[in-house]
């Protein structure tokens, strides 16, 4: 294992954890607001799903492939697209420096390329999905 997979490896482990406390709350926000028990259960399986896929990656990335590889390559660019707009407001306030995001950043889009040129169809235009918005 490389030292830049271990790198992702972090990275990805962050995030699960991230997400394994974060994603109950934003269940019991919209429970306590008074959403539609449908609507609450869609939350859930989306949140799984999205878990569960970059659980995958993070698989992939340890050299022990689960799942289809293009589901968990989707999940690493959602979460990359996601941070792109979350970390201008979290810098903004002060939850991070513009360094900390700007290599956060810089991580995510790494780990997005070493997951396409390891993992997806050779040539695999990964760039595409990043400027895709």
């Amino acid at each position: 294992m490389t030292e830049q997979e271990i790198v992702f490896i972090r990275a990805i482990d962050r995030e699960l954890l991230k997400r394994a406390t974060t994603y109950p709350k934003i269940l019991t926000k919209l429970e306590k607001s008074g959403t539609d028990p449908e609507m609450i259960r869609l939350e859930f399986s989306k949140q799984m799903l999205q878990s569960s896929n970059l659980l995958n990656a993070l698989k992939w990335i340890k050299g022990q492939p689960k799942g289809r590889s293009r589901e968990a390559y989707n999940e690493l660019v959602r979460e990359y697209k996601f941070r792109e707009k979350l970390y201008p407001f979290f810098v903004f306030r002060h939850k991070i420096t513009d360094e900390e995001a700007k290599m956060e950043l810089k991580i995510w889009l790494e780990l997005i390329e070493h997951f396409a040129t390891q993992f997806m169809p050779a040539g695999y235009n990964y760039k595409a999905d990043i400027e895709r918005r």
